[in-house]
């Protein structure tokens, strides 16, 4: 039996914080000057802050109609949501829903028999909102939608969220000629809950033989999956991972897990058990969504797939669910043969997304592309910097099929006599030696929030927990170039101790982890059922010689959280 490993699409979500960052035009073989350009962008605004919240009775969810425009040839489609507590919202008493809830945005088509069809375009599970801050202007989340191009035309019904929080969503149409033009969508199963043990016999979700556009070239599957429920020795389905199965006529078969880390969460500290990872979702994140490329699958003009789950245990569980989308996008032939598309800046970055990584403000550049184009990339070359400072270059060699993509650290930065905050930019010069046949992919910015000074003598003084948890931590002092300045590797327990720290000049990354993902929090999860192993909070403190606090790194932080800092 053939088979085929599943690639999770990283390509839904962009980034959190300005939307000036995915609208910049860029010109390769050019030298670059002060001057940013937007791209010829229509913006529909469907939902705003002054948007009622939902009531309390019936879905709960914003209904309305969305204007979008009737035509035009867009490269990219952006949907943009923005949440915020309130004390506007409607589902309790708390400015922000105190649980956790799922939640999705679905366009609704009229159908020939006065029917209506759902087709959802993202999935998304609210936060914790107890302790949780939002920020005054609301917590910014972007995802490229451009797969659903062939729906999100004129007049149509909307569902989106909830009332947990209050809620702005627009959606952003970037005119220009995509990678490949998107012909239709459509459901492949309706979507819905369904019970783990209907999946697993196979009395729903049942094998469907598609017919194909006959001018389609490409075909994608799109699976958005969230477990749920508390049931079997292992809370099946949200907290348990099952492997999921496309299986098609030519004995082919796709496995993925549907399972997502939360440690790495970047809604942090909320309310509830928000560090521990779930069945393809965390709280306050999308669900995830994994594409599959099928057309090898494809026989006589069109597809036959099955969806399967692992079989269930007889302990309970089968009683669990999932949330589920499935759907089949077909696509036109590649429209460039030489593209190479910067997706996103990993590092440096100051938007909210990014504030768990490793690395975020010491002058590492990471950033992710994507080959765009139908010819096999071999090589990048890049112009990177900071702007109005410096102008690098750097060639990346590899392979990169079409539609792959890569994550590329590029040299780093020197951050001499550069400011607090500062604007980085990078630019593909030129693909395969080649000029780049679509330009308007190859320039992204990013605000570089550079990082803080501290005094080259520090203490740091560590509170750790009780209930033999003090053994789960340890902490690492890093310089710019890796090498190890500090390692610490046993905490006493219940106990409040200080390291003395002489540093020289440099840039310094502090990294404290938990080998249990539940930071130095008390469980006060625990509060009823075993409230001898709640215990006590731990806390983190930077002083300086005399005693001043000069940084109070968050005790709730679930793997790891790490610090960049400067000595002159």
């Amino acid at each position: 039996m053939k088979s085929k490993l599943f690639i999770k699409s990283s390509s839904l979500t962009y980034s959190i914080g300005s939307i000036f960052f995915l609208l910049i035009i860029g010109c390769s073989n050019q030298e670059l000057n002060s001057n940013s350009f937007s791209e010829d962008t229509t913006s529909i605004h469907v939902i705003s802050y002054e948007t009622p919240s939902p009531s309390k009775e019936g879905k709960q969810v914003y209904d309305t109609i969305a204007h979008f425009p009737k035509e035009g040839e867009w490269r990219k489609i952006l949907m943009i949501q923005r949440i915020k507590c309130d004390q506007a919202t409607k589902r309790d008493k708390f400015p922000c829903g105190e649980w956790d809830y799922s939640t999705n945005t679905s366009i609704f088509i009229n159908k020939n028999d006065s029917t209506e069809e759902q087709i959802e375009i993202n999935s998304f599970v609210t936060p914790y909102g107890l302790r949780l801050n939002l920020t005054e202007d609301g917590w910014e989340y972007i995802w490229d939608v451009t797969d659903y191009a062939p729906i999100l035309k004129g007049d149509q019904r909307i569902e989106h969220g909830n009332n947990q929080e209050l809620h702005d969503l627009k959606f952003v149409f970037i005119k220009g000629k995509p990678s490949r033009n998107v012909l239709k969508v459509e459901n492949i199963w309706p979507y819905g809950n369904y019970k783990y043990e209907d999946l697993a016999l196979n009395t729903v979700l049942k094998s469907k033989k598609l017919p194909l556009l006959k001018e389609g070239k490409g075909f994608r599957l799109k699976a958005r999956i969230s477990g749920h429920g508390h049931f079997g020795p292992y809370n099946c389905c949200e907290w348990d991972e099952k492997i999921h199965s496309y299986r098609f006529s030519d004995e082919s078969v796709i496995n993925w897990n549907v399972w997502k880390d939360c440690g790495h969460n970047p809604i942090h500290p909320q309310g509830g058990t928000w560090q521990f990872d779930r069945a393809g979702w965390c709280p306050g994140t999308a669900i995830d969504t994994y594409d599959f490329e099928v057309v090898s699958q494809v026989e006589n003009d069109s597809l036959t797939v099955d969806y399967q789950i692992e079989m269930f245990e007889e302990n309970g569980e089968k009683d669990g669910n999932y949330l589920m989308s499935h759907q089949l996008i077909t696509y036109g032939s590649a429209n460039f043969k030489n593209d190479a598309a910067i997706l996103e800046i990993i590092t440096p970055n100051n938007a909210l997304r990014y504030r768990r990584n490793l690395n975020i403000n010491d002058g590492t550049p990471t950033i992710k592309v994507r080959n765009n184009g139908s010819q096999i990339i071999k090589n990048i070359q890049f112009k990177y910097g900071v702007k109005g400072k410096n102008n690098l270059k750097y060639t990346w060699y590899g392979s990169l099929n079409f539609l792959d993509e890569q994550t590329i650290t590029l040299p780093q930065l020197s951050i001499k006599n550069l400011d607090s905050s500062v604007t980085f930019y990078v630019v593909i010069d030129a693909v395969n030696n080649n000029l780049d046949e679509q330009h308007l992919n190859n320039y992204a910015e990013s605000i570089w929030d550079l990082p803080s000074y501290f005094p080259n003598e520090i203490i740091l003084s560590i509170k750790t927990n009780d209930n033999n948890r003090a053994t789960e931590n340890s902490y690492i002092i890093i310089d710019n170039n890796n090498k190890i300045i500090k390692n610490r590797v046993e905490f006493p327990e219940n106990t409040t101790f200080s390291d003395t720290l002489t540093l020289n000049p440099g840039i310094y990354t502090w990294i404290i982890k938990d080998q249990k993902q539940d930071g130095m929090i008390r469980h006060w999860w625990e509060r009823n059922s075993n409230p001898d192993k709640v215990g006590i909070n731990g806390e983190i403190l930077f002083k300086n010689m005399v005693g001043d606090t000069i940084a109070a790194p968050t005790y709730d932080f679930a793997d790891f959280y790490s610090l960049t800092f400067r000595v002159k």
